[in-house]
């Protein structure tokens, strides 16, 4: 059976996995506090991350912020910027694709493999690194034909696709939509104290839901 089929035993608290699993022969997993080298080594790097920011100027701060959010004013959203990297991605698919279920799904669907908005996508997430993005890609494709089979590899997910205890988790509200950032891309809300699944594979397929669906 595979591990993403095996039933999880619950605790009281519904988290899914049981930390007995991880227990050896002799001795039991167990989390450690910080010690005090590590305590302090993590002040030691806060004091010199505000050291920096403090060493910047307005405009240069308001730089990075935009940076993390993703709305920096970079030149991506020309359209040539953005041309030229579908270009490279297109071309670091054709290097690694041999062989894996991307192809699969090239043959069943091109027209759903290269939308232009569906790849915009894995640059985005990747800093418009083509490398990254492709090799995204291709995991992308792999987990999604282990989540849902190879008829719906090429269709968007819909509550119709997730089973009763797909569903079940979804209900538990452990991830929840809370909106979208400034550059629109959803915001997930998790809740690990909430989660309550009956396989792995029941909790994978409704996180995909609320991320793609």
């Amino acid at each position: 059976m595979s591990l993403l089929n095996q039933p999880f035993e619950q605790r009281s608290n519904c988290l899914g996995f049981r930390l007995g699993t991880l227990e050896s022969r002799h001795d039991n997993f167990r989390i450690e506090s910080l010690t005090k080298e590590d305590d302090r080594k993590t002040k030691e790097n806060d004091a010199l991350l505000i050291e920096a920011l403090n060493g910047l100027t307005f405009e240069e701060r308001q730089e990075q912020q935009e940076i993390v959010h993703g709305v920096d004013d970079m030149d991506a959203d020309e359209s040539m910027f953005i041309d030229s990297a579908l270009k490279d991605l297109d071309e670091a698919l054709l290097r690694t694709k041999q062989g894996t279920v991307y192809e699969t799904a090239e043959v069943l669907n091109p027209e759903y493999v290269s939308a232009r908005a569906f790849r915009i996508m894995f640059l985005r997430g990747n800093r418009y690194d083509a490398k990254a993005s492709a090799k995204q890609m291709l995991n992308f494709f792999e987990w999604k034909k282990q989540l849902f089979g190879e008829a719906k590899l090429v269709k968007d997910i819909t509550m119709d696709d997730l089973d009763e205890d797909d569903r079940a988790c979804l209900r538990t509200r452990y991830a929840q939509i809370s909106g979208k950032d400034r550059s629109k891309r959803i915001i997930i809300l998790n809740v690990p104290g909430m989660r309550c699944f009956k396989t792995l594979m029941n909790e994978l397929r409704s996180r995909y839901y609320c991320t793609f669906g």
